[in-house]
């Protein structure tokens, strides 16, 4: 049974992956050809300057030369544009989706089956437990593995970091976080992919406590999802907005509270919102142990 379970969640991920992949390297093609659509029209624009077309005012010309040709922006503008900005910001919505699918699929089978109660003969239920935990957190690469192809595709199309360069061209909102940021971007990443790490052990653990209470492994995605966005309505809208931001007067509370707005970053604090983070793994995994604490009681449920 194990080693079905290995294979199908290879196979699993491999697709997840593939696919993803396939999207980063669309909407990045789709970035540079709009740059250079960009450059062929402002190089269009010129020419028709030059020949003094009628169509063009002579105060256009002025204001298109001066501006002066397209600059590619840099590794990370293009990085955050292509996160945030471009048709890939829908993973925004199904990032936890991706990791539930995969943290349930061994567990959800063993489960379902009633196969665990054999490893339960060969092993104490703590050390089961803590096997299933560690099994199912053995799946959070994926998230930091798309986010390293995206950051990859990212220096293919620009070829450099120079904000001072993006900046001589593009207003400074056409970068989506601030560019102080910017200015130290590499700390800046660590915390990014620390985040990302964090966010998806909590997505683990919601998909962890789902299994327990459903006996089909599609039904125990869909609840773990469900579960995930009902987390984000109680903290984003009843804590952040209602009771943070409106009786405490607390601004931005709700952006911090969001379980959607890690890509964005229009946080009070990065560092406050690694500490959330790190508060949504810990606590969600304290659940898990609350929820699977008795042995007598897991075994049961099972049989249902």
């Amino acid at each position: 049974m194990k080693k079905k379970n290995n294979v199908g969640l290879r196979i699993l991920s491999l697709a997840i992956l593939i696919f993803l992949t396939i999207c980063i390297i669309y909407c990045s093609v789709q970035y540079k050809q709009n740059y250079i659509r960009d450059l062929e029209a402002h190089d269009k624009l010129v020419e028709m300057c030059d020949l003094k077309d009628p169509k063009i005012s002579e105060e256009d010309c002025n204001s298109i030369i001066a501006v002066g040709r397209p600059v590619l922006p840099d590794t990370f503008t293009v990085f955050f544009q292509l996160l945030i900005n471009s048709n890939l910001s829908l993973i925004q919505l199904f990032a936890p989706m991706v990791v539930i699918l995969l943290t349930g699929y061994s567990f959800s089978r063993e489960y379902n089956t009633g196969f665990f109660k054999n490893k339960l003969l060969r092993m104490s239920y703590k050390e089961y437990l803590k096997q299933i935990i560690y099994s199912a957190y053995k799946c959070i690469w994926i998230l930091p593995t798309l986010i390293l192809i995206l950051f990859i595709c990212s220096f293919i199309i620009s070829g450099h970091f120079d904000v001072d360069l993006t900046l001589s061209y593009w207003p400074e909102y056409y970068i989506p976080i601030p560019t102080s940021i910017l200015k130290n971007v590499f700390p800046f990443i660590i915390v990014f992919i620390l985040n990302i790490i964090l966010n998806s052990l909590f997505y683990a653990n919601l998909s962890l406590i789902s299994i327990k209470k459903s006996h089909n492994y599609i039904v125990s995605v869909i609840v773990s999802y469900l579960l995930f966005i009902f987390c984000d309505v109680i903290l984003e809208i009843l804590i952040g907005s209602l009771l943070l931001e409106k009786y405490a007067h607390l601004s931005q509370a709700a952006n911090l509270f969001s379980l959607f707005n890690y890509w964005v970053y229009d946080t009070p604090s990065i560092f406050l919102y690694t500490i959330y983070c790190f508060l949504l793994a810990v606590v969600s995994l304290i659940f898990v142990v609350f929820v699977y604490r008795n042995k007598e009681g897991v075994i049961i449920e099972s049989e249902k």
